[in-house]
């Protein structure tokens, strides 16, 4: 469990780490956002599958990628003598789009019980086989303060060219609540409670799986959640869905598009609002070891 309060990351020290970025295969640290991106951007790769599409990057040099867990698998919730397991799938099809334009193909290993623990949080660390080009450190020690600087590296869904986005830390949401799933063969969601990163910067659909960059170069979080802009208009058939209040305006085929509207609305009040996004800590993502 990461503790309550502030987010103190433990364990190693942080030097270690941006002397690894100066002297090894890791991205170097530039100041301007043009230069972090030119050394950066060789560590991410659009992930396509037959499912869709996410963002995906390096996190070292023997070809382990990082990405979030709903980008590459398909996650089961059962519930039994009142604890709740999950069992990740993974996703087939798997293509990775490198930011020179190339392309390759990858296999995800089978399933270990720390892949299904990443897949719970919406993480997933995947050994690939690739010789990554460069790569992204996973961050050290130290402690986040809302107002930190961070930059997110991913592939709008609608483009095949990486996308840089700035922003801050904006929120630490400690001890959220987090809708993850429904119980297998019931109605029944399935939340959990863990602490989470809200950023504010333009997240832009095909994010998911993006690292969330530190000033020292190294990813403290995995973009989670895609964020919905919401209107006032939204907001009025929402309150119409709760009161039960969705009276039919129009019959489209029979079907009553005023309630269906109002349905839609309801979920879509679940996300995030708008220029912001969630990130989960990369402290909760168990990698496997080097070979």
């Amino acid at each position: 469990m990461l503790p309550a309060g502030r987010l103190v990351f433990t364990g190693g020290i942080r030097f270690l780490y941006v002397l690894a970025l100066m002297l090894g295969n890791g991205c170097v640290l530039g100041s301007p956002l043009s230069d972090r991106y030119a050394k950066l951007s060789c560590a991410i790769v659009r992930i396509e599958t037959t499912s869709g599409i996410g963002t995906g990057f390096f996190a070292r040099s023997d070809g382990l990628l990082v990405t979030a867990g709903h980008v590459v698998y398909n996650r089961t919730y059962q519930k039994s003598d009142g604890r709740v397991t999950v069992t990740a799938t993974p996703i087939s099809g798997l293509k990775l789009h490198f930011t020179d334009g190339t392309t390759r193909e990858a296999t995800i290993p089978p399933i270990s019980a720390d892949d299904n623990n990443n897949a719970g949080v919406d993480l997933a660390a995947i050994r690939t086989g690739i010789s990554a080009p460069c790569f992204i450190p996973l961050s050290g020690p130290g402690t986040l303060s809302v107002g930190d600087s961070v930059i997110a590296l991913g592939f709008p869904a609608s483009s095949s060219s990486g996308v840089l986005y700035s922003g801050f830390l904006s929120s630490l949401a400690l001890n959220a609540v987090t809708k993850v799933g429904v119980i297998e063969g019931t109605d029944e969601i399935v939340s959990t409670t863990r602490n989470l990163l809200r950023v504010q910067m333009p997240i832009t659909s095909g994010a998911s799986g993006s690292p969330l960059i530190a000033d020292d170069g190294t990813v403290i979080g995995v973009i989670s959640e895609i964020p919905i802009v919401w209107t006032t208009d939204l907001t009025s058939l929402v309150r119409k869905y709760q009161t039960n209040d969705s009276h039919p305006q129009i019959l489209i085929s029979g079907f009553d598009t005023n309630k269906i509207l109002s349905e839609l609305a309801y979920v879509v009040s679940e996300f995030e609002s708008p220029g912001a996004g969630l990130a989960v800590p990369i402290q909760y993502l168990k990698t496997p070891p080097v070979k």
